[in-house]
């Protein structure tokens, strides 16, 4: 068993919220130079940029709503099906689902931290979830996530802007 600091909590959940923003903008500038078929992100014109930033802050607005569903989710769902619609999501072509993706592979990424890797799984391989033999250590983790969800989901709306 290990001690947890609220304050380290906080500070990994907002940093963990500001980097799925990041992420989520990163997208986004990524997809305008592809479909522009310019060689780096470095060239885009301010109109270009403006067009990232416009798309970013209407999917920030989206994963604000997400995030602020993850308690409830992983209540019902559990952890290993997070994982598998993160996976999902990351993984589909249509761009007005990535940013659900973003934000559930973060999240894992942010509970594995705060967890200090006590139980071993891969955030975005839904199968060591699925694997833990140790119902204990699976329902531990899932009470860690449900916590963790309720941090991230304060801090949704400063970070990420209202849910839509």
């Amino acid at each position: 068993m290990f001690k947890l600091d609220i304050r380290d909590f906080s500070r990994s959940s907002y940093q963990g919220l500001e980097n799925a923003k990041q992420e989520i903008s990163n997208f986004w500038l990524e997809e305008i130079r592809r479909n522009a078929e310019i060689a780096t992100v470095n060239i885009l014109t301010n109109e270009q940029r403006l067009e990232a930033e416009k798309k970013a802050k209407a999917d920030n607005k989206k994963a604000s709503g997400a995030v602020q569903g993850l308690p409830s989710y992983i209540s019902t769902w559990g952890l290993h099906r997070l994982a598998g619609d993160g996976v999902k999501y990351n993984n589909t072509r249509s761009q007005a689902t990535k940013y659900k993706g973003i934000v559930y592979l973060k999240f894992l990424i942010n509970l594995q931290e705060v967890s200090h890797n006590q139980v071993n799984f891969t955030p975005n391989e839904p199968r060591t979830l699925i694997d833990i033999t140790d119902i204990h250590a699976y329902t531990g983790l899932n009470r860690l996530a449900i916590q963790l969800a309720k941090e991230w989901s304060f801090w949704a709306v400063p970070i990420l802007g209202e849910a839509e």
